[in-house]
């Protein structure tokens, strides 16, 4: 597992994923990024762990001045369909990172992990 701590990076099968406060994003090919998501709460000052199954785990850090004392799991695959609808697709990969090819491809993963 790798971690790193502040605003941002951990790597994903090649793949740097940017968190900046809220909002998650990841590159795609040089000097192209796509947004992934918002993570539940805005956050600095965090900590970010690979996990081994390619999720990341954030925990701690502030909002603001509050410090925080919860965590998130970041995921760029599909848990649903629902995941997949207004080119959510774009943004979300297979489990050994490569992309989908469209919004069908997307949701035919969520029901077969094919």
């Amino acid at each position: 597992m790798k971690s790193t701590s502040k605003m941002f990076k951990a790597l994903l099968g090649g793949v740097i994923l940017l968190l900046g406060f809220a909002l998650v994003g990841h590159v795609e090919a040089a000097g192209t990024w796509s947004l992934t998501g918002s993570m539940s709460t805005a956050r600095t000052d965090y900590q970010a762990t690979l996990l081994s199954d390619g999720r990341v785990l954030v925990t701690g850090g502030h909002n603001g001045d509050i410090a925080l004392a919860s965590a998130e799991i970041f995921s760029d695959q599909p848990q649903n369909k629902d995941e997949c609808k207004k080119n959510g697709w774009q943004g979300l990969t297979r489990a050994d990172g490569t992309p989908f090819k469209n919004h069908g491809d997307c949701i035919q993963y969520v029901n077969t992990g094919k």
